[in-house]
């Protein structure tokens, strides 16, 4: 894909929404992958008009593996990229994305965070305690399995300090999320991956209320709480099969 030429067709495409309310968000998942660029433009401006409402995009790095310092470094490199966007930063502001931002806690989210992780852990005897565990109602034990397996290749040993600190760090990121989602009038997300620690937004933003959406070249996916992934939809094929006429499903059956 030509970059320069996709930029300047965006910005001629896209027109800017001027009547956007003052606090109102739609927010969209940063990353590198161009099919996800193409389709995410249309959406997120479908979605900011729709809803009078600003764009932003977030990292969808929970940065879990980095120390400290490679942290604020990529936190300096996404600040001064709201001045000065390059590659996939230009990108993302030729379709209208206004902000960009990376999850970070406050003092008052530290202190939770280390709350949580207190409470937390003593839960967690085994893997399967990790895979069904809930923070608030909300199941998020699943994404940090997945999300561990992902980063480091390895079996997941509870007792050991590298799990506790991924634990304490994925912990982390839903204290950000559910304090985020609280207070601001975010209207719509939209994310890529629904099975992993960047869709911990998604599962707060469900049970708030907040429509979540994905999209690939073949489909726009809207998350319910009874459908937390895309492309399960053939769990309703019988009922929607048993709804058909005789007629019809004859004719359906000879096509396959």
């Amino acid at each position: 894909m030509n970059i320069k030429l996709f930029i300047k067709n965006n910005k001629k495409f896209f027109k800017k929404n001027y009547e956007i309310y003052k606090n109102n968000e739609i927010l969209v998942e940063f990353n590198g992958w161009q099919l996800c660029h193409i389709i995410n433009s249309y959406l997120v401006n479908v979605l900011s008009l729709k809803f009078n409402a600003k764009v932003k995009s977030y990292s969808n790095d929970s940065a879990l593996k980095n120390n400290y310092f490679s942290f604020l470094l990529k936190y300096f490199k996404w600040k001064i990229s709201n001045y000065l966007p390059i590659r996939n930063f230009a990108i993302y502001k030729s379709f209208n994305v206004e902000n960009f931002f990376l999850p970070r806690l406050n003092y008052i989210q530290k202190l939770k965070n280390k709350n949580f992780y207190e409470l937390t852990k003593k839960k967690i005897k085994n893997k399967s305690d990790l895979l069904d565990l809930k923070i608030q109602n909300i199941h998020i034990g699943d994404l940090i399995y997945n999300s561990y397996l992902l980063d480091f290749k390895r079996e997941i040993n509870i007792e050991s300090k590298n799990f506790k600190k991924y634990l304490y760090k994925s912990l982390g990121l839903f204290v950000f999320w559910n304090d985020y989602l609280k207070s601001h009038d975010v209207k719509a997300i939209i994310l890529t991956h629904s099975v992993y620690l960047s869709a911990i937004n998604l599962r707060v933003a469900i049970n708030l209320g907040i429509p979540v959406y994905s999209a690939n070249d073949e489909i726009i996916y809207n998350f319910r709480k009874t459908n937390l992934h895309p492309w399960i939809n053939f769990r309703y094929f019988r009922k929607i099969f048993q709804k058909i006429t005789d007629r019809k499903k004859k004719k359906q059956l000879k096509n396959l």
